[in-house]
């Protein structure tokens, strides 16, 4: 079931949300691998996961040079089976700024801001006559807590003519230290550029 609405509010502006339900049969879900920490395994929810969700996009066209656009996503997940539905942040936000200074010179920003999400971890069966390697205990699992984060993003683009342009980009200037996914963490403050061709 899904259902949305789609406009615009004057010169420049416009809009669109859509709200949706579904039941997903059997979710596949990323799990940390017990015997590899910064590995995968898949995992099914068996049965029907319920999911509500909410999705809304703003444009606006401040002038011929600016443009701003917003988005907004909010699921909430209903386990058939699992505690929790694994790496699935309930809030995303982003946003972008473009800037036109002139036909060469362009400026850019962005900010992107996720909610806590939540990852599963196993226990290590005891080790029963020397068995090895050791398995994992799927009765004793670990629930834990991905922070959420906020990354803020700057960059600028120089066309030297029409075939050649260089850019220039810095992410996440606030300089924290998170990770989308547990035991994968984020480069910090970084800076990096380059040259592009067109044909």
């Amino acid at each position: 079931i899904s259902g949305g609405i789609k406009g615009t509010g004057g010169p420049g502006f416009g809009y669109k949300a859509r709200f949706y339900s579904k039941k997903i049969t059997d979710m596949p879900l990323f799990v940390n691998s017990f015997s590899t920490f910064n590995k995968f395994d898949v995992i099914y929810d068996f049965g029907n996961m319920k999911l509500l969700g909410l999705e809304g996009e703003i444009s606006v066209q401040v002038s011929d040079n600016l443009k701003w656009t917003g988005k907004l996503n909010m699921e909430d997940y209903k386990p058939s089976v699992e505690k929790e539905s694994f790496y699935k942040p309930q809030l995303r936000i982003s946003s972008n700024f473009g800037y036109t200074y002139n036909k060469k010179l362009s400026f850019n920003a962005s900010v992107a801001i996720q909610d806590d999400s939540k990852a599963k971890l196993y226990t290590s069966d005891p080790l029963v006559g020397g068995l090895y390697p050791s398995i994992p205990d799927l009765s004793k699992e670990t629930v834990v807590t991905v922070k959420g984060f906020v990354d803020l993003g700057i960059g600028a683009d120089y066309r030297i003519n029409n075939k050649f342009s260089v850019f220039a980009k810095a992410n996440n200037i606030l300089n924290t230290n998170y990770s989308r996914f547990l035991y994968y963490q984020n480069n910090g403050f970084n800076i990096f550029g380059g040259l592009s061709y067109s044909f």
